[in-house]
């Protein structure tokens, strides 16, 4: 993450993968893979930035290329993730 003003750079999160990360208020949310006994799985994490908490919501064995076809939104509200075409999690 970068500030603009400053040029200060800062690492919020390290990951091997960080797919799609979107912003809403304080919070990013992003899937990530990672690959189990030649399985891979997708994961979304929540990564609170007033805290500096990141926390796993959810897990999913997939296809090596089905997380590059998904849209990871949040609602108006911020109150849920979708990640379409099929998942939606809310508070």
């Amino acid at each position: 993450m970068g500030d603009l003003k400053s040029g200060e750079e800062t690492v919020l999160i390290s990951k091997k993968s960080i797919l799609q990360p979107k912003l809403a208020g304080n919070k990013v949310a992003f899937l990530s893979m990672e690959y189990v006994d030649k399985e891979s799985f997708t994961n979304l994490w929540i990564y609170d930035l007033k805290n500096g908490s990141l926390k796993s919501f959810y897990t999913e064995q997939t296809r090596l290329e089905e997380p590059f076809g998904r849209v990871l939104s949040w609602a108006p509200d911020k109150n849920c993730i979708g990640i379409f075409p099929r998942i939606q999690l809310c508070k």
